[in-house]
Formats: C-alpha cells, structure tokens, sequence
C-alpha cells in the first residue's frame, strides 16, 4: 500500500498472524496488541485482503403463519443500534418498519443477526409485530437508535400518511422494553401520545432523519419540491406526547414547480456530527422535465442559551438554523448531473464539528455521458461542508449501465467504525436497486463495500477504495419490475465487526443489514482475511489527537452502538 505520512505500512508476517489465531478463543484489543506490538489505532486493512459476502436472510416465509402481516406492505426502513428485549442476550438488535396493508398502517418488529449465521425474529406478544399508526403511511425512515449508550432501548421512525391531500408527517418514539397491557415480558412498542405529534401537513417523500443523543433533525420535501428541516427533543422516557417538540421550519431550497414534490423520487438526506451540527443533502436546482442536482447544507441546532448546547437540554422547541454557505453540485460545470438518489452517512466519530468532520455522499445519476450510474466522496476540509468539484476526486462505483442510473434508482447506506479501535479506518457500504420494465433478469440490488482510509495531507478518513469491483448481488429472490411495486430499500449497521478469527465465525469489521421488497432482509459481512491484516506506523498526532477528542480511542469494542467485551465468540 503507498505509504502517507503516519500511515507507513509495515509487511505483515501471514505465517505469523496465522499461528497466532488458531486458538478458537476470541481476540481483544490488548491480546492484538500484545501479539503484534501495535499501538492503539495502527491496524489498517487493504481492500485485496477483504471479501464481501452475503450473511443470514429474514424473508415473510420466516413468520410461517403470520407471513401475511407483510401483504400489501411497500414503504419500509430498517434502523439498528438497539439493545435487546433480554438484558442478557448480546446480540445486535435492529427494528424493521413497514406500510402493513394487513392492518392498513404501520407496523415495526424486531429482528437480530443472531450469531451472524441466521437472523432471529423477537414476536411481540399478542402480535407479531407493534403498530405504530393505524394510518397508511409511506416515505418511513426508521433511524434506530439514538447516539450514546445511555439509552439503548429507544429508537425513532418518522413518516408522512399516504392520502392525498392529508400527506401529515409524524415521529415516533419506539422502545424495545415495552410490556404491553396484559403482559410480563418486555417487547417493541411506541412510547407517547396515542396520536403521533405532526410535524407538517404536506411533506411528501422519504423523511431524512438524524439522531443525537436526544434531539433530531428531519428534513422533507413539500409539494412543489421545496426541502424543509426541523429539529426536535425527544423524551426517550415518555416518549413524544406534543408538536411543541419541534423546531420552527428552516428552508433549504426554493419552490421547484407544482407537484414537483409529490412527483420526486429522489428525497433530502441528514447525517449528526454531534448535538448540534448536523448536514442535509437534498434535491435542489429542478429543471422542468429533467428534475434535481444535489446540494448539501450544515445545520445549527440550538437550545436555550446556545453557548450551552443540546446536550442534556430538555426543553422542547429548540431553535434550528443554516449554518456556513450552501454547496450545490449544480455549480460545479463537471459535476452538474441529474441526481436519482442521494445517500449520507457520517463517518468521523460523533461529536466531531470543526474541518476535521467527514461524511459520506453517494449520488445516483442518469449513467449517461460523464454522469455515471453511482459515485461517492468525502467532503474537503472545509468548515463549511463541500465536496470537491474535481469528478477525479469521487469514487465511481458503478459507470455508464443504465440498469443502475437513470429515473426509479434506489439508494442506500451505511458506515461502520471497525470492531476496536486499533482500526485506522472505517467501512462502509452502498446498495442500489432500480425498477426494470425490461427484464425480470437484471438483478435486483447490487451491493459494493470500500474503506475509508486516512488521506495523506490531514488524516481524515477521505480516501475511498472499492472491495468488490463488479459489486455483489444480494437477495435473489428480489423483484424489481414495474409490475412489483417497489418504493423501499434500507440500509443499517447492526455491527461494527467482532474480533473473533475462529473457523465457524471469522472476524469482521462490518455487518449491514440491507431490507428491500419479497425478500426484506439480508445482512451482508465485510469479512478481512485473518492472513492480510496489516500493521501501521504510529499516526500522527494530528488526526490522533482529534480522534482522541471525539472519544474514538478507548479500551471497549462497539456492538451495533453500544459498547461490549468480546470473549468466547460472545459479546460481554
């Protein structure tokens, strides 16, 4: 690998490293270091070292007799993070939210990569599955857990109802240690008022949404495609009972054309550097005919005396404002391209504000001339989030194949830290999916992993290298025709890896969950040979100290959003 300042690889032994993970017990973050002599954040991964595979699939023939609690079902997101129903059980909980036309609302249930080999499904008791809304719903972004490990249990999900003329959108607030009347045993339920607090009356879309540690932000768009944001404080305890909760509303583009809005299929996205900063990216700049470019916009969120911050303020109403210049991808002559879909994640730890601050935007476009089908970059070192505006400096997943470009692509994301931090990079991954009125052959969502790896001039994770060149096909019993209706695909991180290198379950430095259409759920593994890992010179203190700032360096490994020990091919 080309060496950077602080980031000089050194030759790995495989013999050696073989040898030393023979024994079935799991490895933590000091027996690695003691084998190898590596300090705390020096392990770096080359992508010809990584596979990228499929892992455990949960489909409706996995609820046997309640497999019609699916039917009819078509807007869905899936969020992770969770901690379980049992205390005791370690396994990475997610939450999968749906349109459930068996009981014409929306429904969320529980499921968990148990053991990473087979994905269990946690029934609540009466129903399999809580509902949230008895109204049809559609454009739900289930964000999974709030950041932190204060309270693991809650989650929150927004959406809008799906009637015309009463497109209201909502929040709710959901727990996984509800016990439901009638019951002993804790399950998922919604916490708050019976009617979920509206936070606009004609938004239309998916809903961006974004967790702190106990405030939002949710941006939408209105009807003639204009993008709007609110934040908000939720009450992870009583869940939310009122609409004085958000925000006033902060305009993030201008009225496109009547009905642009309703007619968009490409939606705002929001990523939380902290508390209080957060990013939206967003269809902006329409062209009759042709629709959206992309623009990006940093957000402050403020509550009471804004010297004081977010953190810990309960107060309901904050304020939020734009912060810092627009970026719009439209001003850019080599990057202006029509936009299909648009994913954010944040990949600097949380809690990181200044220029250090990184995240991740992925762009579908018409896969035609120098507009490729699927391309992603880092923002630039700027206070202000921009992207460059050299196409060099993106990295293009997927080029000129109009089976992933053009008007009905879907896009989803996720990033994940590594499981110690030992790892000097992250790893994400990208799906995407696209209604074909041409053939029931072409596949149906099409997956890429890469690493995040620190750049040479000032350490931030900007340099993205592709995995799986050709991609990976997932869910193979997927639909994606125009007969089939297809409006969901979501992506979450239910793990950050395990530090296990046995022959039954080998290590990881990443585990998505990717939910979408007939089939709903697959995870998918970023496996690094236990062979090919490699060492690096101490970083420098630059990006050590920043990362130190944010809290990245500790002694823990992270679990689907908390922290946990690792022994015995069990999380602890």
């Amino acid at each position: 690998r080309p060496s950077s300042p602080g980031l000089s690889a050194k030759k790995c032994s495989s013999t050696a490293f073989a040898s030393r993970m023979a024994p079935a017990n799991a490895l933590v973050v000091a027996l690695l270091a003691s084998l190898f002599g590596f300090t705390v954040g020096e392990i770096i991964v080359e992508t010809s070292a990584i596979t990228v595979q499929p892992a455990a699939k949960f489909n409706v023939a996995s609820l046997t007799s309640s497999e019609s609690l699916f039917s009819d079902f078509f807007s869905l997101s899936v969020g992770c993070g969770l901690s379980g129903p049992q205390p005791t059980d370690p396994l990475p909980t997610c939450t999968l939210c749906f349109q459930n036309g068996e009981g014409d609302g929306m429904s969320c249930l529980m499921v968990s990569p148990a053991g990473y080999g087979q994905m269990a499904f946690y029934p609540n008791t009466p129903n399999e599955a809580a509902m949230f809304t008895t109204n049809a719903v559609a454009g739900v972004n289930n964000a999974g857990a709030f950041e932190g490990d204060v309270d693991p249990e809650a989650g929150l999900v927004c959406f809008h109802r799906e009637k015309a003329g009463k497109e209201k959108a909502r929040c709710a607030l959901m727990r996984t240690d509800v016990i439901h009347s009638g019951q002993t045993a804790q399950s998922l339920g919604k916490v708050g008022a019976d009617t979920n607090p509206m936070y606009r009356n004609g938004a239309f879309g998916v809903q961006g949404l974004a967790l702190s540690e106990s405030h939002a932000v949710v941006c939408y768009l209105l009807q003639n495609g204009a993008v709007e944001c609110k934040g908000m404080y939720a009450d992870k305890v009583n869940g939310l009972t009122d609409s004085n909760i958000y925000s006033a509303a902060v305009s993030l583009s201008t009225t496109a054309e009547a009905d642009a809005g309703k007619n968009a299929q490409v939606y705002p996205v929001v990523a939380a550097l902290s508390e209080d900063i957060y990013v939206a990216c967003f269809p902006d700049n329409y062209v009759s005919g042709s629709g959206f470019t992309v623009s990006c916009q940093k957000l402050k969120l403020s509550c009471g005396d804004p010297a004081d911050g977010c953190l810990g303020n309960t107060d309901n109403s904050p304020t939020l404002a734009t912060e810092g210049s627009k970026w719009s991808m439209g001003d850019s002559t080599d990057l202006n391209c029509r936009a299909h879909g648009i994913t954010l994640e944040r990949v600097s730890a949380f809690d990181v504000e200044d220029s250090t601050a990184s995240v991740l935007l992925c762009v579908s476009s018409t896969a035609t001339g120098t507009c490729p089908a699927l391309r992603c970059a880092v923002n630039s070192n700027d206070p202000d989030i921009s992207f460059s505006e050299d196409p060099n400096d993106w990295k293009d997943l997927i080029g000129n194949d109009a089976r992933f470009g053009g008007a009905g692509v879907l896009l989803a994301a996720a990033v994940s830290e590594g499981p110690s931090d030992d790892y000097l990079q992250s790893f994400a991954g990208v799906c995407t999916a696209k209604v074909d009125s041409t053939s029931v052959d072409t596949p149906g969502v099409l997956c890429f992993g890469m690493t995040l790896s620190p750049n040479d001039s000032d350490d931030r994770l900007s340099v993205i290298d592709k995995i799986n060149n050709d991609g990976i096909e997932i869910l193979d019993g997927f639909e994606a025709t125009s007969a089939v209706a297809f409006d969901g695909l979501s992506m979450a991180t239910a793990s950050t890896g395990r530090l296990t290198f046995t022959a039954s379950m080998p290590g990881s430095v990443a585990l998505f969950m990717i939910c979408a259409h007939q089939e709903v759920c697959c995870g998918l593994d970023i496996i690094p040979s236990t062979q090919r890992l490699c060492a690096a010179k101490p970083i420098s203190g630059n990006h050590r100290e920043s990362a130190r700032r944010a809290g990245k360096y500790s002694t823990r490994l992270r679990e689907g959003g908390r922290s946990f020990w690792h022994a015995d091919s069990r999380v602890r």
